[in-house]
């Protein structure tokens, strides 16, 4: 009947608690807001006994779900230390900035290539990612022409450069017999091939704009500020679940107030209770648009 955790959002997962980041803005928001929930839950905590007698004040206090004594916000809240350094954490992982890359050091750097292959076969253009970060230059003509130009996933080429394909094909790639039908040589064929690039430019900008692409950098920036991605991502999600399952527990409380006014059969206890308890589910309505307030924020800007 006590909203027993409220804030342990982020809590154990987060292994870089041992570095120490300037106390962002968020997390000074964090500090404004706890020490004003404190101060309300207690004053509406006093207000609510006053002028009852000890077992008076007991009793109704259990209807609610409240101890007599525990006036203290701690006592039915346990604010997490970690949460204030874990903020600052996320709020550091999220200021890194990161350079688009350019295509040659997405080819230079094996891992890079690979996470942006699975993007590029994400939309259908893994065949034009392998080709013109790859193949291009070390493929066979015939096997260029196999694969991607008369194959079942083709580059977009122009159609006067298909027919010289074809024709280079109907030469054997033989570079006499091409010469002599097309009036041209397979190294301009070649080049001039991979210099069309029709879609090249929007795949390209798709890869590098990519969140995959994009994590990928940030982990590595991360690691220069004692920050894990892996780490940071995990305890984002956790600190989201926890946003639910801690505004639900609040909510519960709500409702068990409401429902122990209900059960009172004394008519004029029940409308004390009503007028009296006010200010205390003020104050736990406010935590919790406070507690929505942080999930909006961390699910959106984080």
């Amino acid at each position: 009947m006590r909203a027993t955790t409220f804030i342990m959002l982020l809590v154990m997962i987060f292994t870089c608690n041992s570095y120490t980041y300037a106390k962002s803005d968020m997390r000074k928001d964090w500090i404004k807001e706890k020490k004003q929930a404190r101060k309300a839950f207690k004053e509406a905590y006093e207000d609510f006994i006053e002028g009852l007698s000890k077992k008076e004040a007991k009793e109704q206090l259990e209807e609610l779900g409240l101890k007599y004594g525990d006036k203290e916000l701690e006592d039915y809240i346990k604010f997490d230390k970690d949460f204030g350094p874990a903020i600052d954490s996320l709020v550091t992982y999220h200021e890194i900035e990161i350079e688009t890359p350019t295509v040659e050091e997405i080819i230079a750097d094996e891992k890079m290539w690979e996470i942006a292959r699975k993007v590029a076969n994400g939309v259908h253009e893994e065949h034009s990612w392998l080709y013109y970060t790859r193949d291009h230059g070390i493929m066979s003509m015939k096997k260029i022409y196999d694969t991607y130009i008369n194959g079942s996933t083709q580059i977009n080429i122009s159609s006067e450069t298909r027919d010289r394909w074809n024709k280079a094909s109907k030469a054997n790639f033989d570079e006499e017999q091409y010469t002599a039908i097309a009036g041209d040589t397979l190294a301009k064929l070649r080049k001039k091939t991979y210099e069309e690039k029709y879609a090249w430019k929007s795949l390209l900008s798709q890869v590098t704009s990519s969140e995959e692409v994009e994590d990928y950098l940030k982990d590595i920036e991360a690691k220069k500020h004692n920050l894990d991605y892996k780490v940071v991502k995990k305890a984002r999600k956790l600190a989201l679940k926890r946003c639910n399952t801690y505004s639900q527990a609040v909510k519960d409380l709500l409702h068990t107030m409401r429902k122990g006014i209900k059960k009172e059969d004394d008519k004029k206890v029940k409308k004390e209770l009503k007028k009296e308890s006010k200010k205390l589910k003020k104050e736990l309505n406010d935590l919790l648009e406070v507690l929505r307030s942080f999930a909006k924020k961390i699910k959106k800007k984080y």
